[in-house]
């Protein structure tokens, strides 16, 4: 029995316990390789799906920015701040924050506490561990984040 292809992608399905087998995985390896890149620069155009329509995964990504206003930070102080950005979005797949220090001395470590495990305290708040050790008093307002995610 020949090589039959699937009807979508023209890949090589073989017989059962056909010898050599390594030509045919090489082949479909390649298509799905060359497919990929395809899908990826446009040249093959992909099936939409009734959640998204016509538009781009890009085209639900969003953003929001604030910073830590409000709260200093002593010098070698260690302190845990949550943030509440659930007023302005909740991400149904957030990603972690990213932090703009303004000084070299001050790290900010992400913390997996939760108040609870419901959407909106998952995609709208986060918490933060702040570290100075900057030889001074920093301003909360001087340290800025930026969080991005999905909102489908």
């Amino acid at each position: 029995m020949p090589n039959t292809p699937t009807p979508k992608r023209g890949l090589l399905r073989p017989p059962l316990g056909k010898k050599p087998w390594k030509s045919d995985w090489d082949f479909n390896f390649l298509k799905l390789d060359n497919d990929v890149g395809g899908m990826i620069d446009g040249t093959i155009a992909v099936g939409n799906s009734t959640r998204f329509g016509n538009k781009l995964p890009a085209d639900y990504i969003q953003s929001t920015t604030g910073d830590l206003s409000g709260i200093d930070f002593l010098d070698n102080q260690i302190r845990i701040v949550k943030v509440d950005h659930s007023a302005s979005i909740v991400f149904d797949l957030p990603s972690e924050p990213i932090f703009v220090m303004p000084t070299s001395g001050i790290r900010a470590v992400m913390q997996g506490e939760r108040d609870s495990s419901s959407d909106t305290n998952y995609g709208g708040t986060f918490y933060v561990g702040i570290e100075n050790s900057t030889g001074s008093t920093i301003s909360g307002v001087l340290i800025t984040w930026k969080r991005k995610g999905f909102k489908l």
